[in-house]
């Protein structure tokens, strides 16, 4: 918080325990004050200087959620760009090991010159389950949001066919 701020805060509280002290004695001076009362003034000081120290954490802590300056993911680096043949039809091909960055998707796509479907799957054996794959047409797209391209596997309706993939990556 600001210098001024902080005053402006500070003589605040003082002025609230001023008022808290004029109620309490019913605006006469008595040379005595119950200790309870005192003891409450200053527990209700001590808590407004707590509340105003959490403000300050939470706005350095805000201060510090910088993403790009717009609130989205920054831009990726580089890209890297791949395709997997699936020699077999009806047999699950795990993707390369490419990391994703959080943030980011892997593009999966038909090559454009497929015949038929590829399917797509979390395990090889998945991959070729009609109850469990996603079906991905020639030149049809999808984004997955995964940690790793490893965890993607991916079979053909016919042999030969292939799938084409790009994953942003970040530097270092």
């Amino acid at each position: 918080m600001a210098e001024k701020e902080q005053k402006l805060v500070a003589f605040g509280t003082g002025v609230a325990v001023a008022a808290g002290l004029a109620f309490l004695t019913g605006g006469k001076s008595s040379g005595s004050f119950p200790a309870e009362a005192m003891q409450l003034l200053i527990a209700m000081a001590q808590s407004l200087e707590d509340q105003n120290a959490k403000l300050d954490e939470l706005v350095s802590a805000v201060k510090g959620l910088v993403l790009a300056g717009s609130g989205l993911v920054p831009n990726a680096d580089s890209f890297i760009a791949f395709r997997v043949q699936c020699a077999i039809a009806g047999q699950g091909y795990q993707l390369p090991d490419f990391p994703v960055p959080d943030g980011f998707q892997v593009a999966l796509k038909g090559w454009p010159a497929n015949a038929n479907l590829i399917w797509i799957g979390r395990t090889a054996a998945e991959s070729i389950n009609t109850n469990q794959i996603f079906p991905l047409l020639p030149n049809e797209a999808l984004n997955l949001q995964v940690k790793n391209t490893s965890s993607i596997y991916v079979s053909a309706v016919v042999a030969g066919d292939w799938v084409v993939c790009v994953v942003e990556q970040k530097k270092g």
